[in-house]
């Protein structure tokens, strides 16, 4: 730079340079280098514009770093330097990604008093922040705002409502917004579908969660495992186990990978249709496609052969439970005492009580006194067993909570 140039002229001058050296690093996703520089700057005695601002404050957003974003802001808005859209709507989304709705709303509601209009950027974040929150009518209120200032919402606005209804199990208003998505020309996308069939799997919905599960078709969109997963749960709520089997099906010819959650609702619809034998074929293709099966895979499992009177099946898929890692719960035992309506059975279910007492699942006295009264009515000589199972598991276990 030549010698005598005015100082005011240098600091402006070299300021581009700057803001393309942050706008480099936020779309690198290197926030922390972003804010360094902008610091810089100011120890250079550059002035940072709203480019620059703008910039590191998205950089912020990105690196889901909301404290940061807002002080940015703040400091802009202090230096007096002209805001714009951009920077309000990521200090926006940056407060949705952290969890704050609420400063997201007040930096939404505080725009018109910076003389900025939100754009459909700045809703979309608002409703985000809602639905994350779990405001589902707040962000309801913000969809309909968007009309009333002419704007037209899009999928990330429509989808994080669409969400926000789903959290909340109100099907209704999830579908009313999908239908109004095609009458507003904004094609759904799979992110939405997916959580209106998640809506209707929650309210029990299952006809209208597999209509929308076929629907991703004529949109030309493939279903996910997700999609799946909430269609298969539908089914297994509404005991629609032959539905639910067809889905699982469909999901290896359609190439999708089922996990944990459409191995367990599968499993759980056959059990409530009394299908062990196709809740044990599930469960040998979990272990086959590599996914580990949960206790709800195998709670599942042992209440079916339970109530098809299966009790040394049930043995062998508690054994088996262990060896796998997973920790039975409360559930497993109460299945377990199931056995003292399964006549001389509850020798059964004394022995699988005992298998549990290196587990960290403690039976409730009730449940103890219910084993032994079994026993009992079997003319069988039965011990104290809440003292017999605090023996069993040590110490540690005596005045516990598990006997109250």
């Amino acid at each position: 730079m030549a010698v005598g140039t005015p100082l005011s002229f240098r600091r402006y001058d070299i300021c581009p340079g700057f803001s393309a050296a942050i706008s480099a690093c936020e779309k690198s996703g290197r926030w922390e280098e972003a804010l360094v520089l902008l610091s810089e700057a100011q120890s250079a005695e550059v002035v940072p514009d709203v480019v620059c601002f703008s910039a590191a404050i998205s950089a912020a957003e990105k690196g889901g770093q909301w404290q940061q974003a807002l002080q940015l802001l703040s400091n802009m808005l202090q230096a007096r330097t002209a805001s714009n859209v951009i920077a309000v709507s990521a200090a926006i989304s940056a407060c949705e990604k952290g969890g704050q709705w609420q400063m997201a709303l007040q930096l939404l509601t505080g725009m018109s008093t910076l003389e900025l209009q939100a754009n459909e950027v700045s809703f979309s974040a608002g409703i985000s922040a809602c639905e994350k929150a779990g405001r589902w009518q707040m962000a309801l209120a913000l969809l309909s705002r968007m009309a009333v200032v002419d704007l037209t919402p899009n999928k990330i606005s429509f989808s994080a409502a669409v969400s926000a209804c789903e959290k909340a199990g109100e099907w209704q208003q999830a579908l009313h917004l999908l239908s109004k998505m095609s009458s507003s020309s904004v094609l759904p996308d799979r992110i939405s579908i997916n959580a209106g069939i998640s809506a209707c799997e929650k309210g029990s919905r299952w006809e209208m969660a597999l209509q929308l599960l076929w629907s991703m078709a004529t949109e030309s969109l493939l279903p996910n495992t997700v999609s799946f997963s909430a269609a298969i749960s539908a089914c297994e709520k509404s005991g629609d186990w032959q539905t639910a089997l067809l889905l699982l099906t469909q999901m290896s010819s359609k190439q999708v990978r089922p996990n944990e959650v459409s191995f367990s609702a599968g499993i759980s619809a056959c059990e409530k249709g009394d299908q062990w034998q196709m809740a044990l074929t599930i469960l040998s293709e979990m272990a086959t496609s590599g996914t580990s099966p949960n206790v709800f895979c195998f709670n599942a499992c042992i209440s079916a052969s339970e109530r098809g009177g299966l009790w040394q099946l049930a043995l062998l898929l508690l054994a088996q439970m262990f060896t796998s890692g997973v920790v039975p719960d409360q559930i497993i035992l109460d299945t377990l005492l199931a056995a003292r309506d399964k006549g001389a059975q509850w020798e059964m279910a004394f022995l699988l009580f005992g298998a549990l007492a290196p587990a960290s699942v403690s039976p409730t006295r009730l449940q103890l006194s219910a084993l032994g009264g079994a026993g009992e009515k079997r003319g069988a000589a039965v011990p104290a067993l809440p003292a017999m199972w605090a023996r069993m598991k040590g110490p540690s276990s005596r005045g516990a909570r598990a006997y109250t």
